[in-house]
């Protein structure tokens, strides 16, 4: 559990792992240079209960937290659950016995999009998951996971289970590729053979305005994650051989598309500091990189606004998608969030 200044939220999902009905776990909770309560209240209850231990960290960034957390990991499968996030008293239990049933080597979950609303708050709650299946072999998840991405089950490490010792054998850390969590997972996932797939939303991911305050190092730090991400990506479908594959390029660009758009609006919000021509810089090196200009390629968008947004990518026209990008960040107003600009 990585964390840093959660002291509103952890609690809640300390409480949600130690109340599971699978009670042979380890929770390493990873702090990564929290000024509030945070590293005390994991103390207090590290105290009560012998499965958890507190690794402290003043000065480390979050993929150094987790490679921490990995180091000292003693049990056969690894599992992340964010500081704000909860988990249901039954998920391990559940994906536990799916995943040794099927042998599996990496098992994902349903979740939850809780999104916190409002003064006197209401949950708004979307979900976010495929059917129950097991893809036993390499071709037949290889075949299957379009539906993944799409459904944006691999937009994280979180709500699945990853074997420890095929990380250990394919010697995977999080600070790698610019502490990327996603090439991880996209490294994890390159010659993976068995999958599965359990539909109940047993993991809760939330969203609420309690958010990292806007910063434009934090920003640009994730702009170096996502450039590493869509390398790992790009290179991952190279590998599976889906470049050459309609519905594989077009699901490849889809999620590339989202992504950039995405980065370029949150680059001209008012709040990032930068300099118009520092950000007319920034939008260059999104648009005309080697990577951007190869997915841009490799396929037709389906969508009008999607197919002429990618002509202008294609184009590098630097002074449009700029100005496209500051009328998506007053259109979209899209939250901040440091570790993840993609849901």
């Amino acid at each position: 559990m990585p964390a840093r200044n959660a002291e509103g939220h952890i609690q809640r999902a300390i409480e949600s792992v130690l109340n599971q009905s699978c009670e042979s776990i380890e929770l390493l909770v990873a702090d990564f240079g929290s000024t509030d309560r945070t590293v005390d209240i994991c103390k207090r209850f590290a105290e009560r209960d012998i499965r958890i231990d507190v690794l402290p960290g003043e000065r480390r960034e979050r993929g150094a937290a987790l490679d921490a957390a990995l180091d000292a990991a003693r049990g056969r499968y690894l599992f992340v659950c964010e500081a704000r996030d909860w988990i249901a008293p039954q998920m391990l239990e559940e994906v536990l016995r799916y995943t040794d049933r099927q042998e599996l080597e990496l098992a994902v979950c349903g979740i939850s999009v809780d999104e916190i609303q409002g003064k006197a708050p209401t949950v708004h709650s979307t979900l976010v998951t495929l059917p129950t299946a097991a893809y036993l072999t390499q071709s037949s998840f290889r075949n299957k996971t379009h539906p993944f991405f799409r459904a944006g089950l691999f937009s994280g490490v979180g709500a699945k289970l990853f074997l420890r010792s095929r990380v250990s054998e394919l010697d995977l850390r999080f600070e790698d590729h610019a502490g990327s969590e996603r090439a991880f997972l996209y490294e994890y996932l390159r010659d993976v053979e068995r999958v599965g797939m359990v539909e109940r939303p047993l993991y809760h991911h939330v969203i609420d305005d309690d958010r990292p305050v806007f910063d434009n190092m934090s920003l640009l730090r994730s702009f170096d994650r996502a450039e590493a991400e869509e390398r790992v990506l790009l290179d991952l479908y190279r590998h599976w051989g889906m470049l050459d594959s309609g519905e594989g390029a077009a699901t490849l660009q889809e999620q590339f598309l989202g992504a950039l758009i995405s980065r370029i609006a949150m680059l001209c919000r008012r709040e990032c500091t930068l300099s118009p021509s520092e950000k007319r810089a920034k939008v260059g090196d999104m648009i005309c990189s080697d990577v951007a200009q190869e997915i841009m390629a490799c396929a037709s968008p389906r969508d009008p606004i999607s197919r002429y947004f990618a002509h202008t990518v294609l184009r590098k026209d630097v002074n449009l998608c700029y100005v496209e990008g500051c009328l998506l960040s007053i259109a979209r107003a899209p939250k901040f969030d440091g570790s993840c600009l993609a849901c």
